[in-house]
């Protein structure tokens, strides 16, 4: 199965899709912002961006990423 990257540009702009695939948030002016925001938003879904509701499941020794990510095989 092809992956695809969720950060993408268009008309200039960079965006990237949510985690159903049928919407982006942007635009960003450039694609190191959307990757940031990217970022911010899988956290915000793991764990609503507060560290203390972080989900368990992410192992840091290991390097899991948030379910979003991790689906989509992105690297942050």
């Amino acid at each position: 199965m092809k992956r695809f990257d969720p950060i993408h540009k268009e008309n200039g702009k960079w965006y990237y899709w949510i985690e159903t695939w049928a919407d982006k948030n942007g635009p960003f002016e450039t694609e190191e912002i959307a990757k940031r925001e990217l970022k911010r938003y899988c956290e915000y879904l793991d764990y609503g961006g507060d560290p203390k509701n972080r989900c368990t499941c992410i192992d840091e020794i290991e390097g899991n990423q948030c379910s979003h990510c991790q689906e989509m095989k992105y690297k942050l």
